[in-house]
């Protein structure tokens, strides 16, 4: 688990779930794992994202299990990279979020896109992307706490 802080909030990373290798771990491990860090970040409020593609339609979702009211769906510009879907639901995600801080204090974000969180872990400015999920990453109040798992 790496922690990041800067002026404005914690962000903490656990991949530990990308640990075990797939062919080698069962289901049931998996599963156990995930229940244990969703155990790890009980006080916090849980939020999930994923991006796909198929053929050339590329589309991402962020879905918030208490407040399905604040969950998004939508699609890209086709040929765009299940890369960029996820970095767009992960911008989805961020902008309920500022919506929900009044109410919650600490977030966590679940992802299956390793490629996404290492690339903010990053912190690279070079895609667009990136500037605005770290733009909106900045805005929030110096209180909250977001990990990304």
């Amino acid at each position: 688990m790496q922690k990041i802080k800067n002026q404005n909030h914690q962000v903490i990373f656990d991949i530990s779930l990308t640990k075990q290798k797939k062919e080698d771990t069962s289901e049931v491990a998996y599963q156990k794992e995930f229940f244990r860090i969703k155990e790890q970040f009980s006080n916090h409020y849980a939020v999930y994202t994923d991006g796909s593609k198929l053929e050339e339609r590329v589309a991402t979702a962020a879905y918030f299990p208490e407040r399905p009211d604040c969950s998004k769906a939508t699609c890209l510009r086709d040929g765009a990279s299940v890369f960029s879907a996820e970095l767009e639901g992960i911008t989805l995600v961020l902008t309920e979020i500022k919506k929900l801080t009044k109410y919650h204090k600490n977030f966590v974000i679940y992802s299956d896109s390793l490629s996404a969180l290492r690339a903010i872990q990053s912190k690279s400015f070079k895609v667009k992307d990136f500037r605005r999920l770290f733009n909106l990453m900045r805005k929030f109040p110096t209180y909250d706490h977001i990990s990304f798992d």
